[in-house]
């Protein structure tokens, strides 16, 4: 990128001395000229080149408009170029599935974390011997300060990245086994900030797989998402957005919230990955969400990532990670019994409902 940008800087930079070079050089050539048929009396002449400069100055306007828009073309070019090796990166992960790749089975996945490590290029940061073990149906989540790697692990688990040694596995099996746009069928998300599409209500939500309308209607009632087609005055078809329908439908950040987690409420899933998917939700609708996801309900193993505690008490089991390592595993209670990092974390962070 910056061999690109100092190019096209070079070449703006010619150009616009050019410019400003030849604009000086005909002024002063010109008032040169006014000097001299001046003071030879050839004073009828000097009207004919005042009108000179003023045409001069006028066509300079021109020069100048069509110096930007040539320095705007150039800076299009910029970002196409950009745009055309971003493009270009060859995907060493998403590849066509090679003859004998795993389908993943169906039912809750088994997770398996086995002496993981990795690290991001340019960072300090880095995982090593990471080890857990989630068995089907089991609900964990994952705690820790910002930086800690919680976010890194769901990334491994979609297979964003590939370990750098040991192995991540599913129901026994090695990430790089499965067929890697099967596997991501079956495994749903839900994160902090999800995207909304500039399509209908009803699409929005059924992005992985239809939907009838009893099941649309079953899922808004269940996460309380019946209030953005009431107070629209709009229905399940109305748009999302306004990208394309100035009548499109405008959602709040928790809306958005909700809309990502009715997603996954009905799917065949073997696996939910959850980062931060309350964050923006009010205290009513994060208690509902949190009965819904781990609660007895969902039999789908379901890791989740917070950083507000009260969202993860009824986790199977809580795992506290720090500095890429586990640093405390247990349920809540255990937790707390240990007084170490989690209870110093979830005290501080009751205090201000106790307060």
């Amino acid at each position: 990128m910056y061999s690109i940008t100092e190019t096209y800087s070079k070449k703006l930079s010619f150009y616009n001395f050019l410019h400003e070079t030849t604009f000086c050089l005909t002024e002063f050539i010109i008032i040169i000229y006014l000097i001299h048929a001046i003071s030879t009396g050839r004073i009828a002449e000097v009207g004919l080149y005042i009108t000179m400069i003023l045409a001069f100055y006028r066509i300079d306007e021109k020069l100048v408009f069509m110096l930007q828009t040539f320095s705007s073309a150039h800076e299009l070019s910029l970002n196409s170029e950009k745009i055309q090796a971003f493009f270009a990166i060859e995907p060493k992960i998403e590849v066509e599935a090679n003859e004998g790749s795993l389908t993943p089975p169906n039912g809750p996945f088994t997770v398996e974390f086995k002496d993981a490590a990795f690290s991001y290029e340019n960072s300090d940061f880095s995982i090593s011997g990471f080890n857990l073990s989630i068995k089907p149906g089991e609900k964990i989540a994952i705690v820790g300060e910002n930086g800690a790697g919680k976010s890194t692990l769901v990334k491994l688990l979609l297979r964003l990245y590939d370990v750098s040694g040991g192995a991540v596995l599913i129901n026994g099996q090695p990430l790089p086994d499965y067929d890697i746009y099967a596997l991501r069928k079956r495994i749903g998300v839900a994160f902090q900030t999800p995207n909304v599409y500039a399509m209908s209500y009803a699409e929005n939500i059924a992005l992985y797989g239809d939907l009838s309308r009893e099941d649309l209607a079953s899922i808004t009632a269940r996460l309380g998402l019946a209030s953005i087609p009431q107070k629209n005055q709009a229905d399940f078809d109305s748009e999302l957005t306004r990208e394309f329908s100035e009548d499109g439908i405008m959602l709040s950040g928790g809306e958005t919230q909700k809309i990502a987690i009715a997603r996954i409420m009905k799917g065949d899933f073997g696996l939910l990955l959850l980062d931060e998917p309350s964050s923006a939700l009010d205290p009513l609708s994060e208690y509902q969400m949190t009965e819904l996801l781990l609660g007895e309900a969902n039999k789908t193993t379901t890791i989740m990532v917070s950083h507000r505690l009260s969202t993860v008490r009824g986790a199977d089991k809580i795992v506290l990670v720090k500095n890429g390592k586990i640093a405390e595993c247990g349920t809540h209670a255990q937790l707390m019994a240990l007084e170490g990092s989690y209870c110093e974390m979830f005290t501080k962070q009751a205090e201000h409902y106790l307060a």
